[in-house]
């Protein structure tokens, strides 16, 4: 919400305990509503997939880094090359056991990542929110 890629009633915060409490009761109400839309083992699936999708684009952005000389602050911590690819493959691994077994899950998952994408680079990354996302965001 402070980068203005939620409506700004979410950036408010408790001013005794800085807990974001609109923010966290949006979340639940969220995941309450998901969770009737299916079978909870599916929906269970399909977080878990995201998250290994996740940490695998993380694990490569990383190794592209460190092969990119990317500048580094002087402290960083350091460790040996085989670590990072050896959680890739990990990743890869628990990307692809499950497709083997239900390739649904891969499927739903890309695409609600992919629409994710597209939702983001068309109404945030542009900035080119529709007008009544901009009054609707002005009542809060």
């Amino acid at each position: 919400a402070k980068d203005n890629m939620m409506p700004t009633m979410f950036k408010s915060v408790h001013p005794e305990s800085v807990s974001p409490r609109a923010a966290v009761i949006f979340e639940v109400c969220v995941a309450i509503g998901i969770s009737f839309l299916g079978d909870l083992e599916n929906l269970l699936n399909y977080a878990t997939y995201a998250i290994w999708m996740q940490r695998t684009l993380v694990q490569l952005a990383l190794l592209y880094m460190r092969f990119k000389d990317f500048s580094f602050p002087k402290d960083a911590y350091k460790n040996p090359i085989i670590i990072p690819i050896l959680f890739l493959v990990i990743c890869i691994a628990l990307m692809v056991i499950p497709i083997r077994r239900n390739y649904q899950v891969g499927i739903y998952t890309l695409g609600c990542v992919i629409v994710g994408f597209i939702i983001y680079f068309v109404f945030i990354a542009s900035k080119r929110l529709p007008k009544i996302l901009y009054k609707i965001d002005g009542k809060f």
